[in-house]
Protein backbone atom coordinates (compact mmCIF):
# COMPACT_ATOMS: atom_id res chain seq x y z
CA UNK A 1 0.00 0.00 0.00
CA UNK A 2 2.72 2.30 1.14
CA UNK A 3 4.75 2.24 -2.97
CA UNK A 4 0.90 2.82 -4.46
CA UNK A 5 0.66 5.87 -2.59
CA UNK A 6 3.62 6.92 -3.43
CA UNK A 7 3.33 6.31 -6.62
CA UNK A 8 -0.32 8.05 -6.66
CA UNK A 9 1.52 11.38 -4.76
CA UNK A 10 4.52 11.58 -7.18
CA UNK A 11 2.16 11.37 -10.24
CA UNK A 12 0.00 14.02 -8.69
CA UNK A 13 2.88 16.34 -8.04
CA UNK A 14 4.58 15.90 -11.59
CA UNK A 15 1.20 16.72 -13.08
CA UNK A 16 1.49 20.16 -10.54
CA UNK A 17 4.64 20.94 -12.15
CA UNK A 18 6.56 19.48 -8.51
CA UNK A 19 8.99 17.17 -7.00
CA UNK A 20 8.70 15.02 -4.55
CA UNK A 21 11.18 14.30 -1.77
CA UNK A 22 10.93 10.91 0.11
CA UNK A 23 12.47 11.86 4.08
CA UNK A 24 13.59 8.44 4.99
CA UNK A 25 13.67 8.90 8.61
CA UNK A 26 10.45 9.37 10.56
CA UNK A 27 11.73 12.35 12.95
CA UNK A 28 9.39 14.68 12.63
CA UNK A 29 5.89 12.69 11.37
CA UNK A 30 6.03 13.24 7.96
CA UNK A 31 6.62 10.67 4.99
CA UNK A 32 7.47 13.19 2.38
CA UNK A 33 8.05 16.79 1.21
CA UNK A 34 6.67 18.06 -1.89
CA UNK A 35 8.64 21.03 -3.26
CA UNK A 36 7.09 23.52 -6.35
CA UNK A 37 10.40 25.69 -7.87
CA UNK A 38 10.15 28.98 -9.73
CA UNK A 39 12.74 30.64 -11.42
CA UNK A 40 15.07 32.62 -9.53
CA UNK A 41 15.17 34.73 -7.82
CA UNK A 42 11.71 33.30 -6.99
CA UNK A 43 11.71 31.07 -3.62
CA UNK A 44 10.44 27.51 -3.86
CA UNK A 45 7.27 27.29 -1.75
CA UNK A 46 6.18 23.09 -0.62
CA UNK A 47 4.23 20.91 1.76
CA UNK A 48 5.28 18.68 4.40
CA UNK A 49 2.65 14.87 4.34
CA UNK A 50 1.98 12.53 6.63
CA UNK A 51 0.95 9.24 4.19
CA UNK A 52 -1.42 6.66 5.50
CA UNK A 53 -3.27 4.21 3.86
CA UNK A 54 -6.29 1.65 4.60
CA UNK A 55 -8.47 -1.24 3.45
CA UNK A 56 -10.82 -0.36 6.46
CA UNK A 57 -12.88 2.70 5.08
CA UNK A 58 -14.11 3.18 1.90
CA UNK A 59 -15.01 7.18 1.05
CA UNK A 60 -18.16 7.80 -0.48
CA UNK A 61 -18.75 10.63 -2.47
CA UNK A 62 -22.04 10.66 -1.50
CA UNK A 63 -21.49 11.53 1.49
CA UNK A 64 -19.41 14.69 3.03
CA UNK A 65 -16.92 12.65 4.92
CA UNK A 66 -15.17 9.93 6.02
CA UNK A 67 -13.50 8.72 9.64
CA UNK A 68 -9.96 8.30 9.39
CA UNK A 69 -8.33 6.48 12.57
CA UNK A 70 -5.20 6.86 13.97
CA UNK A 71 -3.12 3.65 14.85
CA UNK A 72 -0.98 5.80 17.31
CA UNK A 73 -2.04 9.11 19.01
CA UNK A 74 1.73 10.63 18.11
CA UNK A 75 0.24 10.70 14.47
CA UNK A 76 -2.16 12.80 15.05
CA UNK A 77 -0.41 15.14 17.71
CA UNK A 78 2.69 15.73 15.13
CA UNK A 79 -0.13 16.71 12.41
CA UNK A 80 -1.85 19.12 14.60
CA UNK A 81 1.51 21.20 16.12
CA UNK A 82 1.49 24.72 14.68
CA UNK A 83 4.27 25.55 13.12
CA UNK A 84 5.83 29.04 11.48
CA UNK A 85 7.63 27.89 8.57
CA UNK A 86 6.68 24.27 7.54
CA UNK A 87 3.06 23.16 7.02
CA UNK A 88 2.01 19.80 7.06
CA UNK A 89 -0.59 17.76 5.64
CA UNK A 90 -2.75 14.06 5.87
CA UNK A 91 -3.16 12.29 2.78
CA UNK A 92 -4.75 9.13 3.46
CA UNK A 93 -5.45 6.52 0.66
CA UNK A 94 -7.75 4.16 0.86
CA UNK A 95 -7.31 0.81 -1.11
CA UNK A 96 -9.17 -2.54 -1.99
CA UNK A 97 -8.26 -5.15 0.36
CA UNK A 98 -7.71 -7.16 -2.69
CA UNK A 99 -4.40 -6.31 -4.17
CA UNK A 100 -5.02 -7.30 -7.15
CA UNK A 101 -7.64 -4.68 -7.63
CA UNK A 102 -5.65 -2.08 -6.99
CA UNK A 103 -4.86 -0.81 -10.35
CA UNK A 104 -6.31 -1.22 -13.78
CA UNK A 105 -4.38 -0.97 -17.51
CA UNK A 106 -4.54 -1.05 -20.77
CA UNK A 107 -2.36 -0.19 -23.77
CA UNK A 108 -3.76 3.18 -23.44
CA UNK A 109 -3.82 3.48 -19.66
CA UNK A 110 -2.72 2.92 -16.28
CA UNK A 111 -4.92 3.53 -13.74
CA UNK A 112 -5.04 3.57 -9.96
CA UNK A 113 -8.42 2.44 -8.85
CA UNK A 114 -8.49 4.36 -5.50
CA UNK A 115 -8.26 7.99 -4.23
CA UNK A 116 -6.15 9.65 -1.59
CA UNK A 117 -7.72 12.50 0.27
CA UNK A 118 -6.12 15.77 2.25
CA UNK A 119 -6.71 17.00 5.42
CA UNK A 120 -4.69 20.22 7.44
CA UNK A 121 -5.00 19.35 11.27
CA UNK A 122 -2.57 22.50 12.61
CA UNK A 123 -4.01 23.95 15.60
CA UNK A 124 -6.48 21.58 16.63
CA UNK A 125 -7.27 19.54 20.03
CA UNK A 126 -5.84 16.32 20.33
CA UNK A 127 -8.79 13.92 21.93
CA UNK A 128 -7.41 12.18 24.66
CA UNK A 129 -8.09 8.71 22.86
CA UNK A 130 -5.16 6.63 22.53
CA UNK A 131 -6.32 5.98 18.32
CA UNK A 132 -7.83 9.38 17.87
CA UNK A 133 -10.27 9.73 14.57
CA UNK A 134 -11.40 12.61 12.51
CA UNK A 135 -13.64 13.27 10.00
CA UNK A 136 -12.03 13.89 6.02
CA UNK A 137 -14.16 15.75 3.86
CA UNK A 138 -14.64 14.00 0.35
CA UNK A 139 -14.77 17.07 -1.54
CA UNK A 140 -10.70 17.22 -0.44
CA UNK A 141 -9.44 14.83 -3.17
CA UNK A 142 -5.66 15.42 -3.62
CA UNK A 143 -4.86 15.61 -7.03
CA UNK A 144 -3.06 18.31 -9.42
CA UNK A 145 -5.86 20.87 -8.80
CA UNK A 146 -5.67 20.67 -4.81
CA UNK A 147 -1.93 20.77 -4.91
CA UNK A 148 -1.64 23.55 -6.84
CA UNK A 149 -4.09 25.15 -4.50
CA UNK A 150 -2.41 24.20 -1.44
CA UNK A 151 1.03 25.60 -2.29
CA UNK A 152 -0.47 28.48 -3.21
CA UNK A 153 -2.09 29.00 0.26
CA UNK A 154 1.34 28.14 1.67
CA UNK A 155 2.63 30.87 -0.41
CA UNK A 156 0.68 33.31 0.44
CA UNK A 157 1.38 32.77 3.96
CA UNK A 158 -2.62 31.55 4.46
CA UNK A 159 -4.20 28.79 6.54
CA UNK A 160 -4.53 25.10 4.73
CA UNK A 161 -7.37 24.41 7.52
CA UNK A 162 -10.94 24.83 6.68
CA UNK A 163 -11.86 27.57 9.16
Amino acid sequence: MEQLQQAYVMSVASTAGCGVTNIERDTYGVDLEIVRSFPAPREEVSVKAQLKSTTQISPSPDRDYFSYQFTKREYMQRLTTARRWSKYILIVMSVNRFQTQWTDCSHDFLRLRHCCYWICLEGRDVPSADRPSIQIPTKNVFDARALVEILDKVDRGESLCES
